[in-house]
């Protein structure tokens, strides 16, 4: 493989007009997959910064109050282990092994670099889709609610105690008398 000018790959096969169209086609942003997970964001009724410019790798969804990031991974583009993610292009076999294989140092670089900020990270692969049941609840355990983040504020333990010592068998008896 030879480079141009520009320093980009340049293949032996002559591409066709017609692989050039699908590759086009091909899109990084709004895609089903990532469309997918927005509506399952919004069923559990969570509030997110859809591509947010200023951390590094794009994530797809942010939720900067909890320091939380998500990417919606495509199994070809970044390697994964499933059956789609493992196919290789039969033509220009060496280009896709070595562009898959940067997309997944890149993906490991990038998780690096956000979890030395602070962040956590969770990544929905394109095939757990297929059972949108488990992807929702892997959203319930990433995403806490946000009363399970209040700090621990000494004066709710006061208010607590205030409650129990309210509700006690007596005050019950009396207001169920109301």
């Amino acid at each position: 493989m030879r480079r141009t000018k520009k320093g980009r790959a340049e293949s032996k096969t002559k591409v066709t007009p017609e692989r050039s169209a699908v590759m086009r086609a091909v899109k990084s942003t709004n895609t089903k997959p990532e469309q997918r997970v927005r509506g399952l964001l919004r069923d559990l009724g969570v509030r997110h910064n859809r591509k947010p410019s200023k951390l590094p790798g794009s994530p797809d969804f942010a939720f900067a109050s909890l320091k939380r990031v998500l990417f919606v991974h495509g199994c070809f583009w970044h390697g994964h282990h499933c059956a789609r993610g493992a196919r290789v292009p039969k033509i220009n076999r060496s280009y896709w092994i070595g562009k898959i294989a940067r997309n997944v140092v890149r993906d490991r670089k990038v998780a690096s670099e956000l979890q030395s900020r602070g962040w956590k990270i969770m990544i929905v692969w394109e095939c757990e889709l297929r059972d949108e049941a488990k992807v929702k609840r892997r959203l319930r355990r990433f995403l806490p609610r946000p009363h399970t983040l209040l700090p621990d504020l000494p004066y709710l333990d006061a208010v607590a105690s205030t409650l129990s010592e309210w509700t006690n068998a007596e005050d019950a008896k009396a207001y169920d008398k109301l």
